[in-house]
């Protein structure tokens, strides 16, 4: 029942609207801070009580928060491997010498002859095959315009060093690399060597880690991993682990020596390092690999798999090299990103403390927000009060 007090100031009247909101609050503890005819000690007693209630409530709910948003997941293992299906690895053969005719051809189309034909040969193996510490050679080729056509770099090493599909036979092999779908090997990936003239089949093993669906809704943040179709690199539509960190490390080289190697795709038309910007990587190896490696900021992939390779069955094979790879155990078991602390979870963690410490439940939370918003309105600015019985 309401009754209207017209004699009473604004302050008097909200004054007397929480004694009443903390006289009949559910929230445990409040009435006994207000209640009349008690001492000062017992209000500050319960004054003390209510604080810290409070305080607790906060700190562990904060926690979980903090759990919800950083680490809801936990990797379990799975054995129901019947259901599966398991991805055929991925494979990338890099051929460890040139195809004498391609670079020939290259020469003969740059009208080279004596001794630079074998300086321009000697050029091209640092570029093929070099990485920053043998850049430092890239000193001794910045007196000829012939080393400073950037743009022909790729072609020219695509043309001499990976010419497969008619000068395979040229080649005295190289290294092979097993991989996950969508993926490619980077500087510190390690091979499997392949020699020339024989025959190797390689018996290998998965191991796959499974992320489900419902993983997948969560953020990056609380999944900590990134889904293959999460395009935030800017050189490719597909996200990877390797690419990723590929990306962050050319953005490290152009930053330190203001240009990117030629193996790198091109984003916005960055300069190519010429002998002299090559130099610099490698005077620079150091702050460039530091500034590569820890400014990246590059989740692993939700899907993964890792490739064991077991055995390695060679041969001598007098008609040139042949590869072959199966897979001798698919996955019997896999491991599983799974949410073990999910948003129902968070609410249940919520009520339990409030409940625990305040006494406190949803409706608790209705009715301090109806208290001090359109009961407070009432109270305050229609002098309205209501009685009680």
């Amino acid at each position: 029942m309401y009754s209207k007090r017209e004699n009473l100031s604004i302050w008097e009247r909200t004054k007397s609207h929480f004694l009443f909101c903390a006289t009949i609050s559910s929230v445990h503890g409040i009435a006994h801070i207000v209640r009349k005819n008690v001492s000062l000690f017992e209000r500050l007693f319960w004054a003390l009580l209510v604080i810290a209630a409070i305080s607790w409530s906060i700190v562990l709910g904060l926690e979980a928060l903090e759990r919800y948003e950083t680490r809801p997941t936990v990797t379990s293992v799975e054995r129901d491997h019947w259901n599966w299906n398991s991805t055929f690895p991925s494979t990338t053969i890099c051929f460890n010498t040139l195809n004498t005719q391609s670079v020939d051809k290259i020469m003969d189309d740059l009208k080279l002859i004596g001794n630079a034909r074998t300086e321009f040969e000697q050029f091209l193996e640092v570029l093929a095959f070099g990485g920053f510490r043998e850049f430092s050679t890239f000193s001794n080729y910045s007196k000829s315009s012939i080393y400073f056509q950037v743009e022909s770099y790729a072609k020219w090493v695509i043309d001499t060093r990976y010419a497969f599909e008619s000068n395979a036979l040229s080649h005295t092999f190289g290294e092979i690399f097993f991989h996950g779908q969508n993926e490619i090997p980077d500087y510190y990936t390690t091979g499997h060597a392949i020699e020339e003239a024989t025959d190797s089949t390689f018996h290998l093993t998965l191991i796959h880690l499974h992320t489900p669906p419902e993983v997948k809704l969560l953020t990056v943040d609380q999944r900590q991993c990134r889904l293959r179709d999460e395009g935030i690199l800017r050189a490719t539509p597909i996200y990877s682990h390797h690419l990723c960190y590929m990306e962050c490390r050319m953005r490290a080289y152009l930053k330190i020596c203001n240009c990117t190697p030629y193996y790198f795709k091109r984003i916005e038309n960055e300069p190519i390092c010429d002998p002299d910007g090559m130099y610099c990587l490698f005077q620079r190896i150091d702050e460039v690999e530091a500034l590569g490696l820890y400014s990246c900021d590059c989740l692993p992939n939700c899907d993964e798999y890792g490739i064991i390779i077991n055995t390695v069955d060679t041969s001598s094979w007098f008609l040139g090299t042949n590869i072959g790879w199966l897979v001798v155990e698919y996955p019997n078991i896999r491991y599983k990103r799974s949410i073990i602390f999910s948003a129902s979870n968070l609410i249940v963690q919520f009520g339990g403390t409030a409940g625990l410490f305040l006494g406190a439940s949803i409706l608790s939370v209705v009715e301090v927000i109806f208290f001090i918003t359109l009961r407070l309105f009432w109270a305050v600015f229609r002098r309205r009060q209501i009685e009680q019985f």
